[in-house]
């Protein structure tokens, strides 16, 4: 799916829970084109997705359109969580 990626960061920290366990990932901020049929939207919608693949940082290379491969995979109690899998820059825009 094609995104407008404007913004990605890294994140790293200790588990506040006791278990010392180190969290680590990045946060991709992207805009998508409002849904068609939906009503109550127009225009681009904004989003933002933590992931733990730490790669999707270096992906990042400039504000722009990337190519986003999004998947499903297991979250809380089973339950389908979406998830960014990869992304590859398409293109950039002039701001």
């Amino acid at each position: 799916m094609v995104v407008f990626v404007y913004g990605v960061s890294k994140y790293d920290f200790e588990a506040t829970d006791g278990s010392k366990k180190q969290i680590s990932g990045c946060k991709v901020s992207f805009l998508q084109p409002a849904d068609e049929d939906n009503k109550h939207r127009a225009g681009m919608v904004g989003m933002t997705f933590n992931s733990s693949n730490v790669k999707l940082f270096d992906s990042f290379t400039e504000v722009g359109f990337y190519d986003c491969d999004f998947t499903l995979v297991p979250g809380k109690m089973g339950q389908p969580t979406t998830a960014i899998k990869g992304m590859r820059f398409i293109r950039s825009v002039d701001m």
